[in-house]
């Protein structure tokens, strides 16, 4: 889905990313310019930072952050996974739909990142 959409000069942000799990999956197999996993449990932050590898240091990043909060600092696609079901619903419409992302990607259990 990324590799159809985006170059590799894409800047992402995983939002709601846990442990980083999917994060570093992207950043494995796509290899954007950037990606910053942003996770409102500081604990899970700190889990996700430890799955850093050395060649991946200067593209991959973890923040704690709520989604309510977040405003769009050059971040072109914004990837959201498992997340939208626990947001209230007025919220979700008019700050995450219409807010700061200009492309907003939903992953399913099925979709790929594909290379």
């Amino acid at each position: 889905m990324l590799s159809d959409n985006f170059s590799n000069a894409v800047r992402i942000a995983d939002i709601g990313c846990g442990d980083g799990f999917f994060t570093m999956e992207i950043a494995e197999k796509f290899r954007p310019s950037a990606i910053r996993g942003i996770e409102p449990a500081a604990n899970a932050v700190e889990v996700a930072r430890t799955r850093i590898p050395a060649h991946l240091a200067r593209s991959v990043s973890f923040q704690t952050g709520n989604i309510y909060d977040l405003e769009n600092d050059g971040v072109e696609v914004a990837v959201i996974r498992g997340v939208l079901h626990h947001l209230d619903r007025r919220k979700r419409r008019s700050h995450i739909l219409g807010g700061a992302f200009t492309r907003l990607l939903r992953w399913s259990r099925t979709a790929s990142i594909r290379r």
